[in-house]
């Protein structure tokens, strides 16, 4: 079966495995998206800058050779650039891995339909029939690009993006309406308290360290009725029709070179970082008294267009196609982490071209997993669990 097929027949392109993944209008394709996208890279000047917009309005560079500013700092491992902020994420936060998930954004964007699921549930709250300004909050903006579309979108909103790095703007045009600071998830938010309407997070929990806190701390700043997205990747590949693929070792057949990168980076994020490289979100929220209307989807990324006939999407084809490559840019992102991890670089740069290889010539047909989770704020009124001056929760 298609890995697509299993979806029925939506408006535009397919969505998630139980059709509630509405299509959202988009002004131009996903191929002009990125077109646009690499015009604009290929404008930039040669030196690394970056560019942040704080929510005063005021503006700040500071070049990677410099390793610390006033907002954020830098560290450099084995040829990549990190924050220190917070040693939870270990993935890069150069411009390499913006560039990669300026990419990743447009893949979501193309195999999902729009930028959020649950649209019904987002465009209520986005589009208020009273004169509310809707302030949307993006959590581990990364590249920023969510944040800017989601900016565009709405006009009239205000966005904000968040993360432990300011995004590596270079020429990129940030709407009046969009703003970015430096703030590390796994700390309270000392202020927006029942501010935001829309609270978006993807592909970060594995850089949170208490996921029942960080539940509460973004009820305190959700308004009641608001909308809290959460999206993250899992170590675990599956085909065409959501089935799991099985592990297996080298040189049995079956055997696939992505499954076992897979695995040895979710086993050194546990072994360095401490983290969890899954998704429990959905159990998380049930047990939260702050949030009702709780759902959640499996979607698939589908890593190639190994599945062409006359009825594919196009956008839907070359997402997926352009996946194949934001996934290689992934894996060269977790060089550093694997290291670490004790392997040798001789046997990670082995792997890494022995992935790029199924991958570039389509020899694994395989997609990976993406749960979503997206709940509604009620009407508890949020307390604090203890009392002392932080507002920890």
């Amino acid at each position: 079966m298609r890995p697509w097929k299993q979806w029925g027949t939506p408006p535009r392109i397919p969505l998630s495995l139980e059709q509630d993944y509405k299509a959202q209008d988009t002004q131009t394709s996903l191929r002009e998206q990125i077109e646009s996208d690499d015009a604009n890279s290929e404008s930039q000047p040669s030196t690394e800058s970056v560019g942040t917009k704080s929510i005063n309005g005021s503006e700040g560079a500071e070049s990677t050779k410099s390793r610390s500013g006033s907002d954020y700092s830098f560290r450099d491992t084995l040829g990549r650039t990190f924050n220190t902020k917070s040693d939870a994420y270990p993935l890069p936060a150069d411009m390499a891995e913006h560039e990669r998930l300026s990419m990743q954004h447009r893949v979501f964007t193309g195999l999902f339909g729009g930028l959020y699921p649950a649209a019904d549930m987002v465009d209520e709250v986005m589009n208020p029939q009273d004169n509310h300004t809707p302030w949307v909050l993006d959590l581990g903006t990364g590249s920023g690009g969510w944040a800017i579309d989601m900016a565009k979108k709405f006009p009239k909103a205000q966005v904000i993006g968040t993360d432990l790095a300011p995004p590596r703007l270079g020429n990129v045009t940030v709407p009046d309406n969009c703003s970015f600071e430096v703030h590390d998830a796994n700390t309270p938010f000392q202020k927006w308290e029942n501010t935001f309407d829309f609270v978006h997070c993807r592909a970060m929990a594995s850089g949170l360290r208490d996921r029942p806190g960080f539940m509460r701390n973004v009820a305190k700043i959700l308004r009641p009725g608001g909308v809290l997205i959460l999206s993250n990747g899992t170590p675990q590949l599956v085909d065409g029709n959501g089935v799991p693929c099985r592990v297996i070792e080298e040189g049995k057949e079956g055997f696939r070179w992505i499954q076992k990168w897979y695995s040895a980076c979710a086993a050194a994020f546990i072994n360095n970082a401490k983290m969890r490289w899954t998704h429990d979100f959905h159990e998380i929220a049930l047990e939260c008294p702050y949030f009702d209307d709780v759902t959640s989807k499996m979607l698939l990324m589908p890593m190639g267009n190994w599945f062409p006939d006359e009825t594919t999407p196009k956008d839907f084809q070359y997402a997926a196609d352009i996946n194949r490559y934001n996934f290689i840019a992934m894996v060269n992102a977790f060089v550093p982490l694997l290291i670490s991890d004790g392997y040798r670089k001789e046997v990670i740069e082995y792997w890494r071209s022995e992935v790029a290889k199924e991958l570039m010539e389509q020899k694994v047909r395989t997609c990976g997993a993406f749960p979503c989770t997206w709940c509604r704020r009620s009407d508890v009124v949020w307390t604090p669990v203890n009392s002392d001056s932080t507002g920890t929760v």
